[in-house]
């Protein structure tokens, strides 16, 4: 931060993380850098604008695997819920931010709807027309089952500490102002899973 300072820096942009204020977060190894981050921006006198996004819609199908027709979704992630935006999407309203001298020293959350993997796996299941089972393991059983199938420890652990803070709440959001930035209602996961499968189910 001293050295944009030095460069007269006034204003900066940073893409955080959203999150819930919940204790010993699954997912403080994504948190615990971004919060830092955060309270570096406020306490060095720049003015900020604080983007708190919810996760990559794109990076949903690394939720699913490539096996979902044959096991199904196979997630630690309970009844919870967890909010997608495209990238793409989140991308252009912080375009529309950087363009406008309204939002300094504002944090926003910035995230489309928030979608079960129950209800995920009912839209494949209707999108496709095959039944697209899910089932909720302990992380433990989850982590050991996709380590000895191959996936790297590191990659397992992301992604099951990410379902597992998802069966604790922390990554619903309300889609609200991102609506209200992007000026427009942004794109639904259910519409996100027909442009992957309509043409690729066989």
């Amino acid at each position: 931060m001293s050295a944009a300072k030095e460069v007269g820096i006034k204003d900066i942009l940073y893409t955080s993380q959203g999150h819930k204020e919940i204790n010993l977060s699954r997912i403080e190894f994504i948190l615990s850098s971004h919060l830092a981050t955060e309270s570096a921006i406020k306490a060095s006198g720049m003015n900020y604008t604080i983007l708190r996004n919810g996760l990559y819609m794109d990076m949903l199908p690394l939720f699913l695997g490539d096996d979902i027709f044959k096991y199904g979704i196979y997630l630690p992630a309970g009844k919870g819920k967890i909010c997608f935006a495209l990238r793409s999407e989140m991308a252009e309203t912080a375009a529309k931010i950087l363009i406008s001298n309204k939002h300094r020293n504002k944090t926003y959350n910035l995230s489309g709807d928030s979608y079960s993997f129950s209800e995920i796996a009912e839209y494949i299941s209707e999108i496709t027309g095959k039944n697209i089972t899910y089932l909720s393991p302990s992380l433990d059983a989850f982590l050991n089952t996709m380590i000895y199938q191959g996936m790297s420890k590191k990659c397992a652990e992301m992604i099951g500490g990410l379902a597992e803070a998802t069966r604790q709440g922390e990554l619903e959001c309300d889609s609200m102002p991102m609506e209200k930035l992007l000026g427009r209602k942004p794109l639904t996961v259910k519409q996100y899973l027909e442009e992957i499968f309509v043409w690729n189910f066989f």
